[in-house]
């Protein structure tokens, strides 16, 4: 039921490897007065030029939730403290998805916008167990599902460059300017740059 859990979008931080992703920390609080157990949530992902989220928005992908400090277990409102949790979510970035990011990001920061899938149990007092669902609304707008979030344009560019997607951008450019014949130089010339042999 929406307005029952809020939260927001506290940090991200880049993971680079055979994967790299975007990892976004959810800050998530229970507002009702029993304790509610959930699946293993999802996060949808859009993009945004403004940051009101009045109109339809390009969808990106999915997050995957990547841990949870407090496991997926939110206790009683009145528990302050256990009745919140801090969740994980990693976007996978590939160039499909990089390109994506930069035609949403259009130059300047990046606006996102979240949305956290519930779906899990309430545990009443007598020990039954009651189906529930919704979404983690925005804590300053207990009614919308949209956690917007904005990583500026310089931690975005740094942000590539540690996931090593800077040098393809390199070689896009040089491909450009040598032609389909010196391609194949570009690539191996950008290649040995970023390597730095």
């Amino acid at each position: 039921m929406p307005g029952l859990f809020v939260g927001r979008v506290t940090k991200h931080h880049s993971v680079a490897g055979p994967i790299p992703q975007l990892v976004f920390h959810v800050r998530v609080e229970n507002l009702q007065p029993f304790r509610v157990w959930f699946v293993p949530p999802l996060c949808q992902l859009s993009s945004r030029q403004r940051t009101d989220f009045l109109t339809a928005a390009p969808f990106l992908g999915h997050a995957w939730v990547e841990s949870a400090n407090s496991g997926f277990m939110l206790d009683a409102a009145e528990r302050k403290g256990a009745s919140e949790a801090t969740w994980r979510f990693a976007l996978a970035i590939d160039h499909a998805m990089l390109s994506a990011l930069e035609k949403a990001r259009a130059g300047g920061d990046l606006i996102l916008g979240l949305f956290v899938n519930l779906v899990g149990f309430e545990l009443m007092e007598d020990g039954t167990m009651r189906p529930t669902a919704g979404w983690v609304a925005d804590e300053s707008d207990h009614g919308s599902g949209i956690l917007p979030y904005r990583i500026a344009q310089s931690d975005w560019n740094q942000m590539k460059r540690d996931l090593g997607f800077d040098w393809w951008a390199i070689v896009r450019r040089l491909g450009k300017v040598v032609g389909v014949a010196g391609q194949f130089r570009a690539v191996w010339s950008a290649i040995r740059s970023f390597l730095g042999s």
